[in-house]
Parts: C-alpha cells; sequence; structure tokens
C-alpha cells in the first residue's frame, strides 16, 4: 500500500499541470516543459505571443503585472523574476497555492543552473539535469519522499487502510500547507473541493479555524482538520464518510487519524 500510496500523491500532484513555459525580456521563449498530452500538438510559437500579449496589455493598461489568469477551464500562473517570465499553464482547478509555491521554487532551480552553466540569454536552454529536477518539483516529490521517510507513514497508511476496508470511511486525504497532495484516496470532486478551500484559507489567511464540517448532497459526510506539528510543516487531513456515519463516531474517527499522524509523524 505504501508504494501505491506514494505513487498515488505524486501522480495527483502532476496530473492537472500540463506545462511550463519560461521566456526572456524579449518574450521568446527559452525553455519548456510538457507534462500532458494537452498542448503537445500546438506550436510554442503559437502560444508565446499569447502570453506576451496578455502580459503587455496588463502592464499598459491596468498598470499592474498579472499574476493569475483564468480562461475557460485553464488557469495561467505568471511569474517575473530577474530577466525571465516564468508560466505555468494548468487546470482551472488545480490549487493556486500549490502552483504559486511550485513556480517559486522552479525560478530559483532555473536561475541557479543558468549561473552554473553560464549560459547566454538569448539562447534555448536544453538541459537533462534541469529536466529532471523541474519535473520533481511539479509533482511535489520531495515532500512527498520527507513525508514517506518518516517511520510513522506506513502507520498512518496502515490506519487509514483499515478504515476504509471496515468501511468506517470512504477515502482519506493528507495535504501539505502549500497545497501538495502527500496521499489521497479520495473523489476527485471531494479532493478538488478540500484543495479550493484551502486555497481561500491561504488568501484570506484564515488558518484560526483549524476544523470543517461538510455534508454531501447524497449525504455523505467530509471532516477537515488542520494537523499542526512543532518540528515539521502542517497539514490538512480530510476525511469522507459514508451518509450512515454517526456524528459522534465521525468526530471519534477523525481524531483517532489525527493522533495517529500526531504520535507518529510530528
Amino acid at each position: 500500500m505504501t508504494a501505491s500510496s506514494l505513487s498515488q500523491g505524486l501522480n495527483h500532484n502532476v496530473m492537472k499541470i500540463h506545462s511550463l513555459y519560461i521566456l526572456n525580456e524579449s518574450g521568446a521563449c527559452i525553455y519548456q516543459r510538457l507534462f500532458t498530452e494537452k498542448f503537445k500538438e500546438i506550436p510554442t510559437d503559437l502560444v508565446t505571443p499569447f502570453f506576451s500579449a496578455i502580459l503587455s496589455f496588463s502592464e499598459k493598461l491596468i498598470s499592474r503585472k498579472i499574476e493569475v489568469l483564468e480562461f475557460a477551464d485553464l488557469r495561467f500562473v505568471f511569474r517575473p523574476r530577474d530577466d525571465f517570465i516564468f508560466i505555468l499553464l494548468a487546470y482551472s482547478t488545480e490549487n493556486l497555492l500549490f502552483l504559486n509555491s511550485v513556480l517559486e521554487k522552479i525560478s530559483a532551480v532555473f536561475l541557479e543552473k543558468v549561473k552554473e552553466l553560464n549560459w547566454v540569454i538569448d539562447e534555448v536552454l536544453i538541459n537533462q539535469e534541469l529536466d529532471v529536477l523541474i519535473d520533481q518539483l511539479i509533482c511535489g516529490e520531495q515532500e512527498v519522499l520527507k513525508f514517506k521517510s518518516n517511520p510513522g507513514y506506513v502507520k498512518v497508511l496502515d490506519l487509514m487502510g483499515d478504515l476504509i476496508t471496515e468501511g468506517e470511511i470512504i477515502g482519506a486525504a493528507i495535504l501539505s500547507e502549500k497545497g501538495i497532495i502527500i496521499y489521497s484516496s479520495l473523489s476527485d470532486d471531494v479532493l478538488g473541493r478540500s484543495m479550493r478551500e484551502l486555497e481561500i484559507r491561504y488568501q484570506t489567511r484564515s488558518f484560526d479555524v483549524p476544523e470543517h464540517f461538510y455534508i454531501l448532497k447524497n449525504g455523505q459526510k467530509v471532516s477537515e482538520k488542520i494537523i499542526q506539528c512543532e518540528d515539521s510543516s502542517d497539514f490538512l487531513l480530510i476525511v469522507q464518510f459514508p451518509s450512515s456515519a454517526q456524528l459522534g463516531m465521525v468526530d471519534f474517527t477523525t481524531e483517532n487519524i489525527v493522533e495517529c499522524i500526531q504520535d507518529n509523524y510530528c
């Protein structure tokens, strides 16, 4: 269960991010990385003028640099840094907190690699080592592996696995405070709703409300709780219960999982 759960977390993080583009000051694309099949047939020289037009429009007409743009089912996240513009293209349902965090890390890794290679800024950069580093950041591999490397990881997953097998819960998920999915056995709908809530909490700085509970249209119950760890990052635990679950059992089971994480990981 451990290996599949790790793979599940990595796949969830990367499956909604389509591509990365890095432009120089003149608007030319000097590096790109495609993570899904959605835009592989679209030439880069067709995409980058669109980005340049959007950036020029935002600066000249609304007097500020655009950071996020949502169009149809897509979300574009922009981050200017030094002489470059870093752009992530993802589904609109992807967590903005996670995208911003990843883009910040990518820009740092890219600039460090450029300095190391003494690279000419106007040339297209092709570097396999950089590709690997960026792929790891895109899927949140470092944070997932950090959680997995803790000896208590297996105990936490075993507990949730037993609860699913016994029918006490339908699924569960653990998210980092940056929106990276450490583990998930939830449906995409429930997971997406929880990730959007985490995003809103971050934007409104409302982490002082550590617990949240709601009931789905089909009667199933969802319990969310922020787990604060003194020696590591905080986490968001999401647990989905069957419609037959009593509220008292929802609270008891959620707290049982929280204590398992705190005892074995925090």
